[in-house]
Order: structure tokens, then sequence, then C-alpha cells
């Protein structure tokens, strides 16, 4: 019997949630009983979302799901046969699928049943191996609210990313006569009911990046990235300025009135982002001939200035550094009309003083705890007023989440290399403070012992930019479709990726750092790329034999 407590009669009559006590030896035969009523079978949230899920996701054909709580199975079996995914349904009620979908998942690789209780610890054998993506719809509500972490804790750590739709409402199903039968007052099918805010700040704690979300009144969407199976190794970095310069900046901006980045719906459009490094100078012609046929043009740090001497006016100019010698990168602003501005609001206030106020657009970042709290102070709450752009230590990084926020998912990139060429300067034009990179150079191998072998010189920062281009394909750009050009280290290691169709190893040389050696593998979830330069998902992990931190950098 599930029944309110007299705590929950108390919490209603005030206008709270119900907080329902579970006898956990009759909910299994609840639910078993519910999927015996045919009543119950009828309405499948899960069936009418997979349209939402897959403008949400943009799945390929053949990548992994696990749809949580499954219930009749109908929503797992649409993304199966209309969409060719491969499905595994999971729920732990054995009577819960439709005959039609039983008989189609025995025997069949790509569409399965796996009978588990999410409230249990999983063995990931159950489930053959994690997901690429998890479908969970009208679930958790049914969940008593002390299994709710463990519950998510599990569907986040099996499945890359999730979509969950959660009812904020309670259900009247519980007084169906062949559910209440002769008791005297109905079951409680939904035991965690809460409003969107109580579920985002549940997300939110669980430190999950939020790609969608929606309040819908009597249920509310969240599309969120969590990938907790993954153990990531901590490294020590630091920004370029000191924090309370860091909060200065953020004050000073928060008075000048500009509006902040905001998330829009997905455009299908192509752009190109030209970055810094310097095989964007082999691509000048083909950059100038794609401007002229009306592709957005989105620059960098000095790449604007760069296209500017190429007689091009970029489309966006994006400034995230707070160092005040910085403001050269948007000095020529009055000489594009066109151009709005993209800056840091920790930029320095010199930045502010020389771009036009009504073509400039706030973004915000969070390097460390003590910054959120300033810019929530002057912005707004995170995630309803302030959206933050998360991704890596370099400007380029934050530029493509940023344009992911904005809707772009087809982005070309020039002079992201992540590399030091011995016949070429460190940049596509003068930058005098990184003339020290060669010096630190360390040499890495690229797919050693393979006939793709290669070698690359990096510096220390290029090491943490791989990294965190690696967790940002991995929990923030699973549909965005990136075209790296160039014979980069990052190129190369996406072109290997794709070749292989798995790992690729990169190595520090011994003989380079005696006593230590460090690796970068690429690929987890890769696929063949339909040109070079093109995969869905890479995966790197930078370590050494003791697992300790291979070189500190400053955050460029």
């Amino acid at each position: 019997m599930i029944q309110p407590t007299k705590k929950a009669k108390e919490n209603k009559a005030n206008g709270g949630p119900p907080v329902v006590e579970v006898d956990r030896g009759d909910y299994e035969a609840l639910y078993n009983k519910c999927w015996e009523t045919s009543a119950y079978r009828l309405y499948s949230p899960g069936e009418r979302l997979v349209n939402d899920f897959i403008e949400a996701a943009k799945p390929y054909k053949t990548q992994t799901v696990i749809d949580w709580g499954c219930g009749t199975g109908r929503g797992g079996y649409r993304l199966y046969k209309e969409h060719e995914l491969n499905v595994t349904l999971v729920d732990f009620a054995e009577n819960c699928l439709d005959e039609s979908v039983r008989e189609e998942a025995k025997d069949n690789e790509n569409l399965r049943f796996v009978k588990l209780d999410l409230t249990q610890p999983i063995d990931p054998q159950q489930l053959e191996n994690t997901s690429q993506f998890g479908f969970c719809t009208d679930v958790l509500e049914h969940i008593p609210e002390e299994d709710i972490d463990a519950v998510i804790d599990n569907i986040l750590t099996h499945s890359m990313h999730v979509f969950f739709q959660i009812s904020c409402s309670e259900d009247h199903f519980g007084a169906h006569p062949n559910i209440q039968g002769d008791k005297d007052e109905p079951e409680h099918l939904h035991v965690c009911v809460h409003p969107y805010q109580w579920w985002l700040e549940k997300f939110v704690k669980y430190g999950v990046e939020i790609h969608r979300s929606a309040d819908l009144a009597n249920a509310c969407l969240f599309y969120v990235t969590a990938y907790t199976g993954h153990h990531f190794e901590s490294l020590k970095g630091a920004v370029n300025v000191p924090t309370e310069t860091l909060l200065e900046n953020i004050e000073h901006s928060a008075t000048l009135g500009l509006p902040s980045i905001r998330p829009y719906q997905a455009q299908d459009i192509e752009i190109m982002l030209v970055a810094g490094g310097p095989t964007t100078l082999d691509f000048k012609e083909e950059i100038i001939q794609q401007r002229e046929d009306g592709m957005k043009l989105v620059t960098v740090n000095g790449a604007y200035n760069l296209v500017q001497d190429w007689g091009l006016k970029p489309s966006l100019q994006f400034l995230l550094d707070s160092r005040g010698f910085n403001k050269r990168f948007v000095e020529q602003s009055e000489l594009t009309d066109e151009t709005k501005f993209v800056i840091s609001s920790s930029a320095d206030p010199e930045v502010f003083e020389i771009v036009p106020k009504d073509r400039t657009i706030i973004f915000h970042t969070c390097v460390s705890d003590e910054i959120m709290p300033t810019i929530e102070k002057h912005y707004g709450k995170e995630f309803e007023e302030v959206f933050p752009i998360p991704g890596g230590c370099t400007v380029t990084l934050r530029a493509i989440a940023a344009l992911r926020m904005l809707g772009f998912y087809k982005i070309h990139i020039y002079g992201f290399d992540g590399c030091i060429f011995d016949d070429r300067y460190h940049h596509a034009y003068e930058q005098s403070e990184n003339d020290e990179d060669a010096e630190r150079a360390l040499p890495m191998i690229v797919a050693a012992g393979s006939k793709w072998e290669k070698k690359f010189m990096v510096a220390p920062w290029m090491i943490f930019q791989a990294m965190d281009f690696r967790k940002m394909c991995i929990r923030l750009l699973p549909d965005v479709l990136l075209d790296i050009k160039g014979d980069g280290l990052i190129a190369y290691m996406i072109q290997c990726a794709a070749e292989l169709g798995g790992d690729v190893d990169v190595e520090i040389d011994a003989t380079a750092v005696p006593g230590r050696r460090a690796y970068i593998g690429t690929g987890g979830y890769s696929r063949k790329a339909n040109r070079p330069g093109q995969c869905d998902a890479r995966e790197v992990l930078i370590k050494n034999e003791n697992g300790e931190l291979v070189a500190e950098t400053r955050i460029q």
C-alpha cells in the first residue's frame, strides 16, 4: 500500500508537495497490477515525446539509447523502428511491455528489455555497456523522494546525454477500481511531485550541463549531460589575472546595461569560426570566398584584425581575456559597422570603452566558486537570467560553446591547431606573449606504432586545451558538426579517431619528460567521419604513469 503520511496530508493542505511513505514490499506488485489494467497502457508519454528527444539530441543511426522506465516500450520502439537507434528498454515491472514490443525485442540485438530496479546499484554488465543517450519520460515522479538521488545517479552514470520529462502534478489513475480495489483511499503513483524550479536546482547540484529545459506548468523538460562514468583527472591551472581583478571587472561591466547572451533555438545554417593558429593562413582564399558567398564569419582575439586586413568584416568577435592590453583585439571596431562583439563580463574596463554599446553582448564564464555569486548579484539568477558559457581554457573553446548556445551546430573552424610547427610562427599574426611556447614545447606522438603515427610539438597550455576539448565533446557538443581545418594536432587526432574507429594514443616522448610519460586517447564513441576533421565524439585522456599532472599552465 502506498499512501500519504499524516505529514503529507498536512503538507498538501498547506500548499506543499505530497510526501509519500512507500511500503517497498508492495511497490513492484502495485505496478504489476497497473500494467495488468488495459486503461493504464493507453497513454504512453515516451511515445509522444520521441520527436522532442530527436530534436534535442540529434542522434545518428545505430547510436545507443537506454529508455529508463520504459513502461509500454512504445517510445523506445519508435526510436528503434523509425530512427534506427540501438535501444535498451529498462523497467522494474516484468509485465510492462506491450505484447507487440515484447515480441520485437526477443533475440534482437538492436532492441532488448532488461528488468532492473533503478533504486539499486546497477552492474554495467547488466546493460552490456553505457549508452550515448538516455530517454526518461514520466518516471522520476514515480520514485520515492529518498531514492531520487540514487536513480538520477544511476541514469547519469550509464547514459552520457539524457532527455528527461518529469510530471509536476499528482496522478489520478490510483483511483481506478482495478488499482484502488477495496481500499479506502486511492493509491498514490506520483510520489515525488515538485515544480520545475525544484528539479532545476536538483540537476544544478549534480553539476550537469543543462543544454535545454522547459517549464510546462504540469511537467518539465531537461536535456542534460553529466557523464559521471568518466573519471577525469584533476588539473592544476590558473586564470591569468587575480580573482580580485575578475570580480572588479564583473562589477564594472554590470554598470553598463549591456544584454547578456541567452540560448536560442537551433539555426540550420553553416558558419565559420576563425581562430589564431598559423594554418588559418593556408585557407585565406577559402575564408574570403565563403564570406563573399554570405557565410557568417566569427573571429576570436587577433583573428579579428587579421581578417580585416583581408578586407572582411566579421559577423561576431569574441574576447575572453581579462588583461587590459588585449583591448588591441577590438581597437579597430570603428572599421566594422556590422560586427557584433561578444565580450566576457570579466574583460578589462578599457575594452568596454572601445566597443560600440549597441553592438555588444556580454557572456559569462565561471572559473571558480568565487565568481558566480558576483555574477548572480549583478546580472540575475543562474539558468534564469544568466546562462554561463561552459567550456575550456581558451577563447576558441568558449566561442564554440557559446555558438552552440546561440543555436549554431554546423561550424567550420580554421586555425584551431593546438601545436607548434617547425616552419611557422606560433600564430597567424604577431602575438609576442607566446614567443616562449617553442622553448617550453614537448614532443607528442599521435597513434604511435600505427601507420598514422605522427609527431607534434605542443606547449603546456595546448595539452590543457586538448583535454578540455575532449570534455566538451562528451558533455556539450554531441549534436555539433565540427569541420576542423588544417594539419594541426587537434584536427589530426580527430582524423585518426575516425579512421581507426576507436582509441588513438598520443605519447609524450619519455626523453623530453624524464621519468614521466603522458598519454592522450581519442575515440570512445567515434564514428567514421564523412570527411577528414569530422567526428561526432572524441574522448581524450591526459595522464602520466603515476596519474600525476604532466604540466602546469595558465589559461590563455
